[in-house]
């Protein structure tokens, strides 16, 4: 393959192995989104002690979900568990609420919860991976595209107007420092041996096969005479959208032969 050169690789399975559902609840999926980004399925505990942090409950706050997030409205499945004293659960329900966490992986979520007889249960979305800033490390998957999530000390700042805080304030700092910390070990553990060069990730859609591919656009050559109009970008940092009518996305539209290419959304990845 030709140095530049566009390396394509299928995500779909990226989505469908952390976020599998039951057949219940995806047929309740709201409709906006691509149809491949189904939530985890998690158990919500009356007292979590996993260390994330998480923001108060909040009702209605993602647009895309709105059809959704309706009290009372049945989620399609059941959780229960069996006791010798006898079954605990239920058929679940929206309780009308959701929240906002960042898990151990260091992936921001959208946790809609759900009220299962009496037990509760979460339906997590992934927003967008964080780096060791707190910042979007990619552009917000399909669900969350346009929007912006800002980490602060006082909760998450969503399109730089609506705060939603921590559900521990008092915590939310240390929790957050962990949490950076967690994130720069993981991330230098796995480039140990890399070089750190930035380049593009894209992401697109493709609603006939309903498959989101990744594309990774190498901005970096040993001939020069192959490279170019090849962008600059020092000056960007990690999870920065590309602006598709820049010089920086018109070399990204040389690059492929997709029609559609204007409508992908890219973003400066560190490796």
């Amino acid at each position: 393959m030709k140095r530049g050169a566009i390396l394509t690789a299928i995500v779909a399975i990226e989505l469908f192995t952390r976020f599998g559902a039951t057949q219940g609840f995806a047929q309740s999926l709201p409709t906006p989104g691509d149809g491949t980004y189904k939530p985890r399925i998690t158990q919500v505990a009356p007292i979590d002690k996993r260390g994330y942090p998480i923001t108060a409950d909040v009702t209605q706050p993602e647009p895309q979900f709105s059809s959704l997030m309706i009290a009372g409205r049945p989620t399609g499945d059941t959780f229960t568990i069996k006791f010798p004293s006898g079954d605990f659960g239920g058929p679940c329900v929206n309780s009308g609420k959701a929240r906002y966490l960042i898990d151990s992986n260091g992936t921001l979520t959208f946790e809609i919860l759900a009220d299962c007889g009496n037990l509760r249960r979460g339906y997590d979305y992934s927003i967008c991976r964080l780096s060791e800033s707190l910042h979007c490390a990619e552009a917000p998957s399909w669900y969350f595209t346009g929007r912006t999530y800002t980490t602060r000390n006082d909760g998450l700042l969503v399109n730089g107007t609506a705060l939603y805080a921590w559900k521990d304030p008092a915590d939310a700092p240390q929790l957050l420092q962990a949490m950076t910390t967690r994130i720069k070990t993981n991330k230098e553990r796995a480039s140990r041996d890399a070089t750190h060069a930035r380049r593009i990730s894209c992401r697109s859609f493709d609603a006939v096969k309903r498959l989101t591919t990744l594309h990774v656009i190498e901005t970096s050559c040993l001939v020069k005479s192959v490279c170019s109009g090849m962008p600059n970008l020092e000056g960007m940092g990690e999870g920065d959208l590309i602006d598709m009518n820049s010089p920086t996305g018109s070399f990204v539209k040389r690059q492929t032969n997709d029609p559609g290419v204007s409508n992908w959304i890219c973003w400066v990845e560190i490796h």
